[in-house]
């Protein structure tokens, strides 16, 4: 066996250190000696005739003198990495030829013994003739893209004309929605149908990637009939998705907006600001949202509590029927949505339904196209309509408050009353903690304060009985 290429080997470990003499040389008898013979095919000496058994001589990477082994069967060659210096490494201690010594590889030959060579002539035969066939192939796509593509081809799992029926048909129980936007990024661009219509005279030797282009550039209006398989494939989940954001929106704008509760409780939280704040910095008619969060900051002068804290109180005592001026919010799913995400969605769906369209006219004997539009347009029509009244209650409703519709997102315009609502409930929790807690100290210290008038008056009784007694016992006397 020749000795693998310098690229086969592994990295070997640190010589010795230094000052540690060198290995001895070689056994008497290798100085001099000619190398063994090359094996058959080496470079050089082609059919040049095998080594004779050396089982005493042969210098094995790392520097110990082993013996060749001669199976008795062919067996295949072991791809392994070769260590060229095994001083200081496990290997140096490892005998391995009192295993080879030990074993019986009888069996082992019988499993592993290479196939005839009338048998390796075919594989190899049929390897060249794949060899040749790929040197022969036009590329004229490239490398990485053609790569991808027929990676993606590959995951449709079905052969280019039986795609291109699919895509002819709008088939999508054939070819699925996923695998139309996959094949989207691969339409062939003007250069490669060029390319593609120049070497048309050279078909039978289009790579993979080169014959599927030049099969689907055979479907008229190929992009197009993609584009409408796509959108029709992730139509319903795509409304799923937009019409339960819109209405989430349209919903916490107009309750917000129609809140009677909710005005009068900013125009109490209006009074208390300039309440504290005209007398130094002037009266204000109005504040920002972002102050609500900072009602939190402002603490009493013992630090038990806070200014929602008290504006809860005051509610309660005061204006007891906007404690729950939450209930007239509907807020639920607002939090989530984001203004141009939504946008691009029914922007899509818009799209989509013009590209429809257009194929409807262009396929007016196909029926699969012709129903889906049907239905498509009346739902995309709702949408559309719903999502402009949207659009001008979420207008409206951040107006109401100062609020740019432009640079302030639903989530984060909502995000503030949901959090001001969770601070809400929280201070009346903690308000009411804070009561029992009073209450109950003041029941204590009542319990206490009776106790000790029971005492004092016991004390007292006694000390009248006592006074009577000695009394009496004077008066005997």
């Amino acid at each position: 066996e020749p000795p693998p290429a310098a690229g086969d080997y592994a990295k070997a470990p640190p010589g010795p250190p230094s000052g540690v003499p060198p290995p001895p040389p070689p056994p008497p008898g290798f100085p001099g000696a000619p190398p063994p013979p090359p094996m058959p095919g080496m470079a050089g000496i082609p059919g040049a005739p095998p080594p004779p058994p050396m089982f005493g001589g042969l210098m094995a990477p790392g520097g110990k003198q082993r013996a060749v082994i001669k199976s008795n069967v062919p067996l295949p060659m072991l791809n392994w990495v070769v260590l060229r210096d095994v001083e200081n490494t496990i290997f140096k201690s490892i005998d391995d030829e009192a295993i080879l010594a030990t074993l019986d590889f009888r069996e082992f030959e019988n499993l592993f013994q290479v196939k005839k060579r009338e048998e390796n002539d075919k594989a190899a035969a049929k390897r060249e003739a794949a060899k040749k066939k790929l040197e022969s192939q036009v590329t004229l796509i490239d490398t990485n893209r053609a790569r991808n593509l027929v990676i993606a081809k590959r995951r449709i799992g079905h052969p280019s004309n039986k795609i291109r029926q699919y895509i002819h048909n709008t088939d999508l129980d054939g070819l699925h929605a996923d695998h139309a936007e996959l094949l989207l990024k691969f339409v062939p661009t003007k250069d490669e149908l060029q390319k593609l219509n120049s070497n048309a005279d050279k078909l039978q030797n289009f790579g993979e990637a080169e014959e599927f282009l030049h099969v689907m550039s055979k479907v008229e209006r190929y992009e197009s009939r993609l584009h409408v398989m796509t959108f029709a494939g992730y139509f319903d989940e795509l409304v799923a998705t937009v019409v339960p954001q819109i209405n989430a929106v349209l919903r916490a704008s107009q309750s917000i907006m129609n809140s009677r509760k909710l005005r009068k409780l900013f125009e109490i939280i209006l009074a208390f600001g300039n309440y504290m704040n005209s007398g130094r910095r002037g009266p204000v008619s109005g504040f920002k949202l972002e102050s609500l969060a900072r009602l939190l900051d402002t603490r009493s002068t013992d630090r038990k509590q806070n200014l929602l804290h008290f504006l809860v109180n005051t509610v309660e005592k005061n204006y007891p029927d906007i404690v729950n001026f939450h209930e007239e919010l509907d807020l639920d799913g607002a939090t989530g949505v984001s203004m141009q995400t939504l946008a691009q969605d029914v922007q899509g769906l818009r799209k989509g339904i013009d590209i429809t369209l257009y194929e409807r006219e262009k396929q007016s004997n196909n029926f699969i196209i012709f129903s889906f539009y049907n239905r498509a347009f009346r739902k995309v029509t709702g949408i559309s309509d719903n999502y402009k009244k949207m659009d001008e209650a979420f207008k409206d409703v951040c107006m109401l408050f100062a609020e740019s519709p432009k640079s302030t997102d639903p989530s984060v315009f909502f995000g503030l009353f949901v959090n001001f609502v969770r601070m809400w409930k929280v201070c009346i929790d903690q308000n009411a903690t804070r009561e029992k807690k009073a209450a109950d100290e003041q029941r204590k210290e009542q319990i206490q304060q009776e106790q000790l008038q029971r005492k004092s008056e016991k004390q007292q009784q006694q000390q009248q009985q006592l006074h009577l007694r000695r009394k009496q016992q004077q008066q005997q006397q």
